[in-house]
C-alpha cells in the first residue's frame, strides 16, 4: 500500500492469546464463527429429521428444537417444520426422512434462498425410570409404548436421546458434523411431577439443541489485549520511515491500522474518532448503539466526529482505515481527539492525538 507523505498511522494490535504476561490489560469476548461459515450464509433449512428406530413424532419434537437452537441468536434464518413443508410441496418437492443428507439438499435446490440444510438421525431414545444414556435400566420402557402419550401413575417420566446432525451445502460445498449430540430430562420430584413423556422428550431435545448450536452457530471466544503493543501513533517523516508522535497538522491522512488475530474474522468492528474526553463507559457504549453521531456541533464527550464500521476479513490479521484529518478539523477545529477501538460492544483500546491550530 503506498502512503503519502505526512501521514499519520495509527496500529490498533489486540493479539491473540499467547503466552499471557504481566502486561495483560484484559480478554476481549469475539465471536468464534464455525469453519464452514461466510457472511452470506444466511438461511437454512431444518429437513425432517430420521427417527431411527422410533416414531416420526419423536423426530419432530427433536427437529422443531435443533430449528430453534439454531435461529436463537440471529446468525441465520431458520425455515423448518410447516413452513418448510409449505415450500416444499409449492415447488413439487418431497423430504423424505430417511433421505440422505446428499439427497435432502440435492432436493433444497430447487427451492430458492435455501443456502445449507440440517439433517438429523436419532440413534437412541429411551424412557423409564433411572434411564441414562449408557443404556436401558431394569425399569427401561419403550418410549413408543402404549404410555407414552402420558404420565404413569407412581412412575417418573425420563427421557434419554442421543442424535447424529449434518450441516450440508445446498448452494456452496460444505459439510459439518456434529455428532452424538445427547439429551436428558427427568420430570420426577416437585419440580416438575406431572410433565408427560412428550414434555420431557421437549426438554430432552432443548439441551440437544444448546449442543447443537455451539457447533454450527457462532460462539464466545476470548482473546487477549496487551497494552504496551495495543497502540502506537506515528507520523511518516519519509517514504517508509515513520517516527513517534503525538501532533499533527490538519492537511496530513490519518492511517487507522488495527491488527488481530484470525479467529477474529467475521466479527463486527468499529473505528471511533471522539473528543478524547470521552472515556466514560456510557460514552463508548453510545458510540456503538448509534445513540452518539457523527456531528457538526461543538465537540461534547458523545460526538462522533468520524465513524468506520466493518466486518473482520476472513483469514486477515490486520486492517487499515485511511482517513483526512481535515474532514474532522473543519468540523470542530484544533483539539485533543480519540481513535476507539470497538469489538461488538465492546471497547477494545484507543490512542489520543492532537490536530494542531
Amino acid at each position: 500500500m503506498r502512503i503519502a507523505p505526512q501521514s499519520l498511522t495509527v496500529l490498533l494490535a489486540a493479539l491473540a492469546v499467547g503466552g499471557c504476561t504481566a502486561d495483560m490489560r484484559d480478554t476481549v469476548v469475539i465471536a468464534h464463527f464455525p469453519p464452514f461459515y461466510t457472511p452470506d450464509l444466511k438461511t437454512i433449512a431444518v429437513a425432517p429429521f430420521d427417527p431411527g428406530s422410533g416414531d416420526p413424532r419423536s423426530a419432530d419434537i427433536v427437529a422443531a428444537a435443533a430449528a430453534q437452537a439454531l435461529a436463537e441468536d440471529g446468525t441465520y434464518t431458520v425455515i423448518g417444520g410447516l413452513r418448510l413443508e409449505r415450500m416444499a410441496r409449492s415447488h413439487g418437492v418431497e423430504l423424505g426422512r430417511y433421505d440422505s443428507p446428499q439427497v435432502i439438499a440435492g432436493k433444497l435446490k430447487q427451492i430458492p434462498g435455501i443456502q445449507a440444510a440440517v439433517v438429523g438421525k436419532i440413534t437412541q431414545l429411551t424412557t423409564g425410570n433411572n434411564v441414562n444414556l449408557g443404556g436401558a435400566s431394569s425399569s427401561f420402557n419403550e418410549i413408543w409404548d402404549n404410555n407414552y402419550t402420558g404420565r404413569q401413575k407412581g412412575v417418573a417420566n425420563k427421557v434419554a436421546l442421543k442424535a447424529d446432525v449434518v450441516m450440508i451445502g445446498v448452494d456452496r460445498p460444505f459439510t459439518a458434523h456434529a455428532r452424538a449430540l445427547t439429551g436428558e430430562f427427568a420430570s420426577a420430584g416437585v419440580d416438575h411431577p406431572e410433565m408427560s413423556v412428550d414434555q420431557c422428550l421437549g426438554e430432552a431435545a432443548k439441551s440437544m439443541g444448546g449442543q447443537l448450536a455451539q457447533r454450527f452457530v457462532a460462539k464466545s471466544e476470548k482473546v487477549a489485549v496487551y497494552f504496551n503493543r495495543t497502540l502506537t501513533v506515528e507520523a511518516q517523516t519519509s517514504p517508509g520511515k515513520t517516527a513517534a508522535a503525538r501532533y499533527f497538522n490538519a492537511d496530513q491522512e490519518m492511517i487507522v491500522q488495527v491488527r488481530l488475530p484470525a479467529q477474529c474474522q467475521y466479527n463486527r468492528m468499529r473505528l471511533a474518532v471522539t473528543a478524547s474526553s470521552a472515556r466514560e463507559a456510557g460514552d463508548f457504549a453510545a458510540v456503538f448503539n448509534g445513540t452518539a453521531m457523527p456531528t457538526s456541533q461543538p465537540a461534547t464527550t458523545l460526538a462522533v466526529w468520524a465513524l468506520h464500521e466493518f466486518t473482520w476479513p476472513e483469514n486477515a490479521t490486520t486492517y487499515t482505515w485511511r482517513l483526512p484529518l481535515k474532514s474532522i478539523a473543519a468540523k470542530t477545529g484544533a483539539g485533543w481527539y480519540a481513535v476507539n477501538l470497538y469489538c461488538s460492544n465492546q471497547h477494545v483500546t484507543s490512542a489520543t492525538f492532537k490536530i494542531n491550530k
